[in-house]
């Protein structure tokens, strides 16, 4: 299931991006707009909760669902400060957990013990 639904969920995605670089060269109504941005956040939540399942740790399963949760009902509440702010750091927290993620393996995997 997880096979069908990231290459679908990544092609949209890369469509709204798309659609985003789009927005510096025509100039859409203001609807359209918000709509795009709508479509991108909506589109990076979903990411965000599908990947949730390939990461090994629980915990981390658990970080990459709630940011990907919040990412998606961030975008339907109404927009403030703290808000914002709270996206950002939804969007910004997995990225970090995978790149801390992938070092600890990396350093599990090189080290070499030595048999006396």
């Amino acid at each position: 299931m997880k096979k069908v639904f990231i290459p679908i969920i990544t092609i949209g995605f890369l469509m709204a991006i798309l659609a985003l670089i789009s927005l510096w060269f025509i100039d859409y109504e203001p609807s359209v707009k918000s709509l795009i941005f709508k479509a991108v956040l909506c589109l990076l939540g979903a990411l965000y909760g599908i990947n949730a399942v390939s990461s090994k740790k629980r915990g981390h399963q658990i970080i990459f669902m709630l940011c990907g949760l919040f990412i998606v009902t961030s975008t339907f509440i109404e927009r403030t400060l703290i808000t914002n702010l709270l996206t950002v750091v939804a969007i910004l927290t997995p990225i970090i957990v995978r790149r801390f993620e992938a070092k600890s393996t990396k350093n599990q995997s090189g080290i070499k013990k030595s048999i006396p």
